[in-house]
């Protein structure tokens, strides 16, 4: 018991987030599978909830992954399994929304983006590329997908201008587009599509999310760190209800995130406020955010938090 008790603990450890001397920009909040981060020609290195990521960092993902990142303003992108994402500019100005820029790219896979302040407030400060097409995001949850050259786009709310070198077609909400290159940007039908491409837009849209309220990185990566070793500690203590040690290891961990999701959950709100007085867009989310559970024994306790932050499951 002694030697699970260690190996626990230095797994614990290692779901601590990396820390960055800068402030950063965005931070993984929940990973199913594995991913990399790389800057420019640098060694790619792992990446665990709770990790911190900036302008220029380029994400893969591997087999049998979603990975959910959140930025400062509050955008969420979701990535499916051998994705590949680049994060080109990102400037969150946080004393004038309205001057913010975002420009990602999509090199491979599937992405689903759900916009924060910077979309909402400014819609021409938010560009995605895909392959050779240009898409504008306006206020917009949308799911694209990249399959070789080909760009496909499904809005699931809000609309999105899908500009290539044949022309331009705008979406809006249910809208399916498609684009070969070579050919114009078409609505088309998405049951009409690959198996493939039907398979990862179903799996984009069905992946839970945070909410989209701006946030301060640094204490939301520890929200989601602290979250992610109290999970695994309740389920090491579930599977040995009498290892005490565990139990109390347990309930520390599931305290210590507790702490750590509210304290993000204050930082989201005054980051909220910050950006109202910047002329930013927020819509403060009343959804829960964070959702901790306790083993006791037979029993568990359950509490509730509203406000940024991770989930522990």
């Amino acid at each position: 018991m002694k030697t699970l008790y260690r190996l626990l603990s230095l797994a614990a450890l290692l779901l601590l987030p990396l820390s960055s001397a800068f402030a950063a920009s965005a931070y993984v909040h929940e990973l199913a599978g594995t991913m990399t981060a790389q800057y420019g020609s640098g060694p790619s290195r792992p990446l665990k909830v709770g990790d911190t990521l900036d302008a220029g960092v380029r994400l893969a993902t591997g087999d049998k992954t979603s990975a959910v990142v959140k930025f400062e303003d509050g955008q969420v992108i979701v990535l499916q399994s051998n994705t590949q994402f680049v994060v080109r500019e990102y400037q969150y100005n946080t004393k004038s929304v309205k001057d913010s820029n975002v420009f990602f790219a999509l090199l491979r896979g599937g992405a689903r983006f759900v916009t924060g302040v910077i979309g909402a407030t400014n819609r021409n400060a938010f560009r995605v590329s895909a392959g050779t097409a240009t898409i504008g995001v306006r206020g917009t949850d949308v799911s694209i997908v990249l399959d070789q050259s080909v760009v496909q786009a499904v809005v699931n709310n809000g609309s999105i201008s899908f500009t290539t070198a044949e022309g331009t077609i705008n979406l809006n909400p249910g809208d399916f587009g498609s684009y070969t290159p070579g050919t114009a940007p078409v609505i088309a039908d998405l049951a009409k599509t690959s198996a493939v491409v039907q398979a990862v837009t179903k799996a984009l849209q069905a992946q839970g999310i945070p909410t989209t309220d701006p946030i301060v990185v640094e204490s939301a990566a520890r929200a989601a760190a602290s979250a992610a070793v109290a999970s695994a500690l309740q389920a090491a203590a579930k599977a040995n209800p009498n290892n005490e040690q565990l139990q109390k290891d347990a309930k520390a961990a599931t305290d210590a995130a507790v702490a750590a999701a509210t304290q993000a959950a204050s930082d989201a709100a005054k980051a909220a406020g910050i950006a109202v007085q910047a002329g930013g867009v927020v819509t403060v989310s009343t959804t829960t955010a964070v959702t901790t559970t306790t083993p006791t024994g037979q029993t568990t306790t359950t509490t509730t938090i509203q406000g940024g932050g991770a989930s522990v499951k």
